[in-house]
């Protein structure tokens, strides 16, 4: 005999419902009453359902009390509404730190770890948790990583801080007739061998002089690697060690290939050729066969047509990895201090963000190159494609850039960062926030009591060097725009904001 769902009490349904996405979870909620008043009644299913409105996971850490998360998405909420920014510069952390010959250094920030990276000579990287950081006087509070193998190479680095990883590309600065990129994953706290990934190696052709970089996609790593002959955007899976040619470009391609992660099997690809540029939505299948990994297209999305004797001289995504939560009591958690938010951005809710750069005076100089952002959330953009019908293949920016997009001039010296749904840009002593989130934005509509935010129900840039049409897009979203001080940093995503990294010249 069968156990009916019915069946169960709620303590037990509110179990097993606190598993699942908050899409599912509303899913229920309209399946029929009995579900409807089971989580209704439930705080916890109806915080994590607020949450998901948010664009927010909560793997439910251990060390958090209900109460808790409650008045820490309040709170969150709040600080994002009201984004108050002082008129002084304020600092949060203080980090002495060492640099040793020229600053060939890499700086971010993951999972509140403030991370330093140097590509070659020698390559490692090096770490403080600002969590914990106690500032005692001649102590240094870094944690540096090298590896003898590293000596001699070029590295690049993947952080996958959650799940206490961190995943490798090598290769010799030295050509030679065969060599080989290599792929490793070990662990972010102590640079050992980590026991989920298994390594793997490229090889490549010993003539030629290449740029390589990765980022994680859940459990695999993608790989693209740049040189003189092709353009090559390879997938390495953790679980069995074996790498995938996923995509092989044109060398004289100007500007290069571009993708981002939009879920663990969906990839975006930016392809440009001078006056014709798209979007192009992908996702990666498994052949039932061989079990090796390929890219298929859904579709191609055209971009806005450019103005005659425009061209886009360079373009780049706002890059991010993918995160995973499968393992809830990782690592990671013992012995640091708890997060200050229980919550992470969820892997579903981001945003795709294309820069691209183009040239309208017919110049090759990057002074005169003008910016733009086309910005859209994953949610929609993913639905849209997965949704399209197959026999179209191509659809024009006219009849789908203005359902999903916004779009906006950007300043040749700015920085752009994007958090969740937000995307951050900031130039000039401003900082404008565009916050892509429908359902906040018609909460907003809703109450006007929500201060120095607006509301605006689309972007336009105008016809003119840079484009043949108007570039308009009807996407509702939360606009707001601050003054800050006039400072030089580089801004990064910190316990659940934004934050700026200074490093003074003194240094």
């Amino acid at each position: 005999m069968s156990l009916r769902l019915h069946s169960l009490c709620s303590e037990l349904l509110v179990e097993i419902f606190s598993y699942l996405p908050p899409r599912d979870i509303a899913a229920c909620q309209r399946s029929c009453r009995r579900l409807n008043d089971t989580i209704i009644q439930s705080q916890l299913l109806q915080y994590l359902l607020r949450a998901g409105r948010s664009g927010l996971h909560d793997p439910l850490l251990p060390g958090y009390t209900l109460p808790d998360r409650i008045e820490a998405l309040e709170r969150w909420e709040t600080s994002w509404k009201t984004i108050d920014i002082p008129n002084s510069l304020h600092f949060k952390y203080l980090v002495a730190c060492k640099l040793e010959g020229e600053r060939a250094f890499s700086w971010t920030i993951c999972d509140d770890f403030l991370i330093m990276t140097r590509f070659s000579d020698p390559a490692g990287y090096a770490y403080v948790d600002l969590r914990a950081l106690q500032p005692v006087g001649g102590i240094d509070p870094w944690t540096k990583i090298m590896n003898n193998s590293w000596r001699g190479k070029e590295c690049r680095f993947a952080f996958s801080v959650e799940q206490d990883l961190v995943v490798t590309v090598c290769w010799p600065t030295s050509t030679s007739p065969s060599m080989f990129i290599e792929l490793e994953g070990i662990s972010f706290l102590r640079g050992t061998a980590h026991s989920r990934v298994v390594n793997a190696a490229i090889p490549m052709k010993g003539t030629e002089a290449f740029a390589v970089d990765t980022v994680i996609a859940g459990d695999r790593t993608i790989v693209n690697v740049l040189s003189e002959e092709s353009q090559k955007l390879f997938l390495h899976s953790w679980k069995d060690g074996r790498v995938f040619l996923l995509r092989d470009a044109a060398p004289e391609r100007v500007p290069p290939l571009n993708y981002e992660i939009l879920s663990r099997d969906m990839i975006a690809l930016v392809e440009a050729d001078g006056r014709q540029w798209e979007l192009e939505i992908c996702r990666i299948v498994e052949e039932p066969d061989s079990g090796s990994l390929s890219l298929c297209t859904l579709v191609r999305l055209g971009l806005p047509p450019l103005a005659k004797g425009a061209s886009i001289s360079s373009s780049y995504f706002i890059r991010r990895n993918l995160h995973v939560f499968s393992d809830p009591a990782s690592s990671m958690a013992e012995g640091r201090p708890r997060r200050r938010l229980p919550f992470f951005s969820s892997p579903g809710a981001g945003v795709v963000a294309i820069v691209a750069g183009i040239d309208a005076h017919g110049t090759t100089s990057y002074s005169l190159f003008q910016f733009v952002t086309i910005a859209a959330p994953i949610r929609k953009l993913v639905a849209f494609a997965t949704t399209a019908p197959p026999q179209l293949g191509f659809i024009p920016w006219k009849d789908w850039g203005f359902r999903v997009t916004v779009c906006f001039k950007n300043p040749i010296y700015g920085d752009l960062v994007a958090t969740g749904e937000r995307l951050c840009s900031f130039s000039q002593g401003m900082v404008s926030l565009y916050d892509l989130n429908t359902l906040r934005a018609q909460d907003a509509i809703r109450k006007s009591g929500m201060r120095a935010t607006m509301v605006k129900h689309g972007t336009k840039i105008p016809r003119g060097r840079m484009f043949k049409k108007d570039v308009v897009s009807k996407l509702p979203h939360i606009f707001v725009r601050r003054r800050m001080p006039l400072c030089f940093g580089a801004p990064a995503t910190c316990e659940g904001g934004i934050a700026w990294m200074f490093l003074p010249a003194s240094v």
